[in-house]
């Protein structure tokens, strides 16, 4: 009976730690379109990120004692930080408000991926693994990227692929790609080096044609950080190297979208731009707390989607065009005319300007919401009514909810759980970062301090690219943050055992 229990509980085991490394592989490769997968138990929505959270309960329940491979101060915090947020469901609940369980669940219900990461990634393994379906995400994402920049609207998989939102995809480019350049001069084989120079030069085209500025802000981040943390001098040469290779990809890539398939694109990215550099010294002209008098009109062009995925390519010819959820609007029959493009790329220059305005007058509004209640803030499931276009009316807290987020997770959490919450937040970011770079110094393995290096650059992709998207309020990209801090101490954990 005993061994027959035995048996039971380690395939328990292993179907939890397989279900945990395919809802990485998914949501890495996927984005919203893997995460928004879910079952409905008398009309009420359980997501596969919940599903596969609920079924490791008991798993985190009996191995408890893996936490203690956190150290018991830092597990302290993420304690009170998780009670905190659990005190304000519960009053959420007695009040009839099922907006907090969306809100307790990304900003702490998350929290226990932190304890299922030390109980999958026990051994050198799973962690190879984990980093191979970084990697393999990656190829998944730029075929993905691909797809929706050219607008294939035939091919088979499109109506699932296009629910993942670029940002998103964007973000497991940031986070491969800093695994790949740490990496790279850790293996002596060329075939190996030239893979790399290949997958993250596509990575930067990528970074390129999207047009998310706030990307490209977080690739200057993560190279500076990288450079800093594993020498100034080793990097550079690397920096080289790609720079070498991204001319012969980037120069392969652009042709096949732009002269081959004619994309749109180019002429949004170059609006885009204009419109970003525009923005920046008419800023303080703006009131925060003002509609702009073509609300109605920019209602009309623009919808919430596509202000929030940044690629939206408007068509001359309504009757040839097809729209998707990520927020890509491609003509199927033709490309744009020479007569289109100047009022194309104008349209696109305003929409790049736009974006920043709108973020302006989100933040500045959140602010003016949470005032009085700055200690505490104003609690779960409840939101600004934000003075903006392309806000759309609260549907349920569930799939579509319409909900607006914040853009920049410190305030998402400050508003929510006032400066009370955000100090534990910082404190748990801040403490992972330095309790690393300590360790780095005195690693015993090579192997686990190029990891240790790569997940610490992906924490800083995540992190930046958090500032301008609702990265904290998303589960597929909620969730790689404790997944991360979690993988972190498990690793260096294990390195220490060898020590020993």
């Amino acid at each position: 009976m005993i061994l027959l229990q035995r048996k039971l509980f380690n395939g328990y085991v292993l179907l939890i730690r397989a279900s945990f490394l395919i809802l990485l592989f998914g949501v890495l490769s996927f984005g919203r379109a893997f995460s928004i997968l879910h079952i409905e138990i008398s009309h009420f929505p359980i997501f596969i990120t919940e599903i596969i959270l609920l079924i490791s309960l008991p798993l985190i329940i009996v191995k408890k004692n893996d936490s203690l491979r956190i150290p018991p101060l830092f597990l302290s915090i993420v304690a009170v930080y998780f009670l905190f947020g659990l005190f304000y469901s519960l009053r959420g609940i007695l009040e009839e408000n099922l907006f907090v369980l969306r809100d307790f669940t990304v900003l702490c219900g998350y929290t226990l991926f932190l304890l299922l990461s030390l109980i999958c990634f026990d051994s050198v393994r799973p962690m190879k693994i984990f980093v191979s379906i970084i990697v393999t995400a990656n190829l998944i994402a730029l075929f993905i990227g691909e797809i929706l920049v050219l607008g294939l609207h035939s091919f088979w998989f499109y109506d699932f692929i296009s629910q993942a939102k670029t940002f998103q995809i964007g973000i497991v480019y940031g986070i491969s790609s800093s695994f790949l350049l740490v990496f790279y001069n850790y293996f002596k084989n060329k075939v190996m080096r030239l893979f790399i120079l290949g997958i993250v030069s596509a990575n930067l085209y990528m970074f390129i044609i999207f047009g998310i500025r706030s990307l490209w802000v977080a690739v200057i981040c993560l190279s500076v950080f990288l450079m800093l943390v594993s020498g100034i001098r080793s990097m550079w040469k690397t920096y080289l190297k790609v720079l070498v290779s991204f001319i012969f990809v980037s120069a392969a890539l652009f042709y096949v979208d732009f002269i081959v398939f004619k994309s749109p694109q180019l002429d949004v990215l170059i609006g885009r731009s204009k419109g970003f550099i525009y923005a920046i010294p008419k800023l303080s002209q703006n009131s925060a707390f003002s509609n702009r008098p073509d609300t109605e009109k920019l209602d009309k062009l623009t919808s919430k989607n596509e202000l929030q995925n940044n690629i939206n390519p408007l068509i001359s010819d309504p009757k040839n065009k097809s729209v998707s959820e990520s927020g890509f609007e491609v003509n199927k029959t033709s490309p744009l005319n020479e007569s289109n493009k100047s009022e194309f790329r104008k349209e696109s220059e305003r929409i790049g300007y736009d974006n920043i305005i709108w973020r302006k007058k989100v933040w500045c509004q959140t602010i003016k919401f949470v005032s009085g209640s700055y200690l505490f803030g104003r609690g779960f499931g409840l939101y600004p009514s934000y003075n903006v276009w392309g806000i759309q009316k609260l549907r349920g807290p569930f799939l579509d909810s319409n909900i607006t987020p914040t853009h920049n997770y410190f305030l998402t959490v400050f508003y929510k759980m006032g400066f009370l919450g955000l100090s534990l937040f910082l404190v748990i970011n801040i403490y992972v970062f330095l309790y690393t770079i300590r360790h780095l110094k005195k690693c015993n393995s090579e192997f686990v301090k190029h990891v240790l290096i790569g997940v610490l650059g992906a924490l800083v992709f995540w992190h930046i690219t958090a500032l301008f998207f609702d990265v904290i309020d998303s589960p597929p990209t909620s969730i790689l943050l404790w997944i991360f801090i979690g993988f972190i101490f498990a690793i260096i954990k294990l390195d220490k055992s060898v020590e020993a």
